[in-house]
């Protein structure tokens, strides 16, 4: 079984200009394919043919994509009020269980709740981790 190419190109009529994907000009540079056949023949038929080769789109990639609903209950067990954001945290996930994105959703409230969760952890006399949004919006200092 032979692999499918695909390569790419756009040409602007306005601008005078053909658009090459990466992939469609490496392609052009072997002798008698088809991207170097095509690539040929728009530049004889069309005079003053500008060539522009466009880079790769990088894939995004999650930043949170770490963050699991383990993870996030680990965090929560480090706190002084771990029951209750345990709780809140179940609630949370109970709400959202029947949406489409419901681990982005529980993310989303995780970070709101915990906005340092990123930080450099801080803990405090008794060994519990600080967060600067605990029970009731106090902030510790």
């Amino acid at each position: 079984m032979s692999k499918v190419r695909v390569a790419k190109y756009r040409f602007d009529c306005v601008s005078n200009t053909l658009y090459l994907s990466e992939k469609f000009y490496e392609n052009a540079g072997q002798y008698n394919s088809e991207e170097f056949i095509l690539l040929q023949m728009m530049r004889n038929e069309i005079p003053g043919l500008r060539i522009q080769i466009e880079a790769r789109k990088k894939h995004k990639t999650a930043t949170d994509a770490h963050l699991s609903i383990k993870a996030m209950q680990r965090y929560i067990n480090l706190t002084k009020n771990k029951d209750d954001g345990l709780r809140e945290l179940q609630n949370v996930i109970d709400a959202n269980s029947g949406k489409d994105h419901a681990l982005k959703e529980t993310r989303k409230w995780f970070k709101t709740r915990y906005p340092n969760y990123d930080a450099i952890p801080r803990f405090d006399a008794d060994g519990y981790l600080v967060t600067d949004k605990q029970e009731g919006g106090d902030k510790d200092d």
